[in-house]
């Protein structure tokens, strides 16, 4: 708040502080809006948080485009490592090379309990990844709300289909 009474003040909070503690309050009301709109609506309500995440998707690939080699995996793994430090993911690469990038996630920044949900959501991801190649696809292997400990996003070459 910027403008108080002239007899008023209160001490800013510094950036980092904001940052650390409104971040994950967003993504928890993200992940409930998502999972009422899903239970509420089923399909519908699932696929209309593909649409919102891949329209958000293409507003960022414009920007990707600008930022990453058309086609190179590595490149293109480590722009989905910048979207997600910039919701403080806890991750790690796990792999790394010119076919393939896995960026493994040990906890759901939002957290994502319904698997369906957290698939309609990555599907921003998604529209990134693959609008940054020709032949290349993004995928979720692994996934906390699936079961598993942790989550492997992984960018990759797509397999050429065998005639």
């Amino acid at each position: 708040m910027d403008k108080l009474p002239d007899d008023q003040s209160i001490e800013p909070t510094p950036v980092k502080e904001k940052y650390h503690k409104g971040v994950p309050i967003l993504l928890q009301q993200i992940r409930r809006f998502y999972e009422a709109l899903a239970e509420k609506h089923g399909r519908q309500g699932l696929d209309h948080i593909r649409r919102v995440s891949a329209g958000y998707g293409g507003e960022l690939l414009d920007r990707a485009r600008k930022r990453v080699k058309h086609n190179d995996i590595e490149s293109i793994g480590l722009y989905v490592v910048r979207i997600f430090n910039n919701i403080d993911v806890d991750g790690e690469l796990v792999e790394f090379g010119p076919d393939r990038v896995t960026i493994r996630c040990n906890q759901c920044p939002y957290p994502f309990a319904n698997p369906d949900v957290c698939e309609a959501h990555t599907t921003m991801e998604r529209v990134i990844v693959e609008g940054l190649g020709d032949n290349v696809e993004y995928a979720v292997e692994r996934s906390i709300p699936r079961g598993d400990q942790y989550c492997d996003h992984v960018v990759r070459r797509r397999k050429r289909e065998e005639s």
